[in-house]
């Protein structure tokens, strides 16, 4: 798999993450005394943002510095 190939295959992982946390907004409420009440919901966020931050880790160098 070339670097670009691998590149796209991370964001769109980071992607579905993304649309994880929408869908979990959505069921739990857009309000923070539900997110703050509520840990399954603070979980289920936190989970996603860490996979998104461990996605972005390995994504290359050359796709860092092109999009900082």
């Amino acid at each position: 798999m070339s670097g670009n190939e691998r590149d796209l295959s991370i964001l769109r992982h980071i992607q579905s993450y993304c649309v994880q946390i929408e869908a979990t907004v959505a069921r739990f409420g857009d309000d923070a005394c539900a997110f703050q009440g509520d840990f399954v919901y603070r979980n289920a966020v936190a989970m996603c943002l860490l996979q998104i931050g461990e996605l972005a880790g390995h994504l290359s160098e050359e796709y860092r510095n092109e999009h900082p």
